[in-house]
């Protein structure tokens, strides 16, 4: 019986996709390619630096968001008013701040002006955060503080009894006028 020559390989043919996970759509590694056949994807060539991949993502990314419709909490339109509240007549206000929030904004300033070094400018701001609200601990431990610094010793300890005759038992309070 001859020997039956042995079958040569199947050569690919061309239409077929190769064998292996079909790749996504954008996905990195591919590109499509005009060659005889529209849509029909070749393997893409690797960049050979870092920067020409980054310019490559970088390309691919900006296409895709050009191509992508912005999403409708981005577009525009001012949100429809229900009926009720239209008829009411109903209108937002804003409430005017408090006085805590009115101190702690002229201490937080007196804190920058002490980072900038502006020593008499800080004093000032504290002082005023103490007239707004008179409870706010912070401004009268950094003013007391500041005071002590000064050699005023006497406004320091007197500021602190203030303190403690509107807040008694604060322990900050207490503690700074047991030092002086």
């Amino acid at each position: 019986m001859p020997a039956a020559e042995p079958e040569p390989a199947a050569e690919p043919d061309e239409d077929e996709e190769p064998p292996g996970p079909k790749p996504k759509p954008g996905g990195r590694g591919f590109a499509l390619r005009l060659t005889g056949e529209l849509g029909r994807r070749v393997p893409a060539q690797r960049p050979t630096t870092l920067a020409a991949a980054e310019a490559e993502v970088d390309a691919v990314e900006f296409e895709k968001l050009l191509a992508a419709e912005p999403p409708a909490a981005v577009r525009h339109s001012p949100a429809p008013v229900p009926p009720r509240v239209a008829e009411s007549g109903l209108r937002k206000k804003a409430l005017p701040p408090s006085p805590e929030q009115l101190s702690e904004a002229r201490y937080q300033a007196a804190l920058a002006y002490l980072s900038d070094g502006a020593e008499r400018d800080a004093l000032t701001e504290l002082e005023a955060a103490l007239e707004i609200w008179p409870e706010h601990v912070s401004a009268r431990e950094v003013l007391a503080a500041r005071l002590v610094q000064a050699r005023r010793l006497d406004d320091a300890a007197a500021m602190l009894r203030d303190g403690l005759d509107m807040l008694p038992g604060e322990p900050r309070l207490a503690r700074l006028l047991a030092r002086i």
